[in-house]
């Protein structure tokens, strides 16, 4: 099991596969959330240019599971498939 940096292109992807993964046999129908997170203050060569912030969001919409750099919504309104699912514990063990 590979590490990634943080935020960085091959940690996105990682997420991706990660959540897509944890959440493949769960019922997903009907479902249309978002989590999103952002850092204020990340490194310079993480940030896009003209840009102050990054981050990222995963939004699970239509059984497919998207992500992008960038919580839309309340956490606890959070569908019983995503409120079990801890996404820091499952990517802390490859982020570094």
């Amino acid at each position: 099991m590979g590490q990634h940096r943080f935020l960085s292109p091959s940690w996105v992807e990682m997420a991706r596969e990660q959540i897509a993964g944890a959440l493949a046999d769960q019922d997903l129908a009907g479902i249309d959330f978002t989590l999103c997170e952002e850092l204020t203050d990340p490194p310079d060569d993480l940030r896009r240019e003209g840009e102050a912030t990054i981050g990222f969001f995963v939004r699970v919409r239509g059984r497919r599971v998207e992500r992008r750099l960038q919580i839309v919504g309340h956490p606890s309104e959070a569908p019983a498939a995503l409120a079990e699912l801890d996404i820091h514990w499952l990517l802390a063990s490859r982020t570094r």
